[in-house]
Formats: structure tokens, sequence, C-alpha cells
């Protein structure tokens, strides 16, 4: 999707980011497939931190939101 020069850019997404425009591209989509994404990508990479320090888990969940 690209993106407009009125879109805000973004520094970090949280689940309730990635789950609020996804309702806004697909209204009756299912909602419970993008929580449990989330749930076993924060497992995997529980503990695991970025070069920043910021806990892994950040990288996937704005790839998705993006």
């Amino acid at each position: 999707m690209p993106l407009s020069d009125s879109t805000e850019i973004k520094e970090s997404a949280t689940l309730a980011d990635v789950v609020e425009a996804f309702r806004a591209h697909h209204p009756d989509g299912d909602i419970g497939m993008l929580k449990l994404a989330h749930k076993v990508a924060e497992k995997a990479h529980r503990g695991q931190a970025r070069k920043t320090g910021d806990p892994y888990i950040t990288h996937p969940t704005m790839v998705a939101y993006m």
C-alpha cells in the first residue's frame, strides 16, 4: 500500500495499530488470525533484542502494520 504525502509515518506499531489498519481495509476480516500470528511471533522471539535494544517483536509488528 503506497503512502500518501498526508500519511503519518510511525516509528513503531502495536498489535492494536495492526488491527486498526487491517480493519480499515478488511472490515469483515478475521482479526483472530492476526492476534494468533502476533502471539506466535512474540513467543518465538521472546528474549531477543534488536541492535537498538528494543524487543525483536517490534520489527515484525511494524512490518505487518506497513
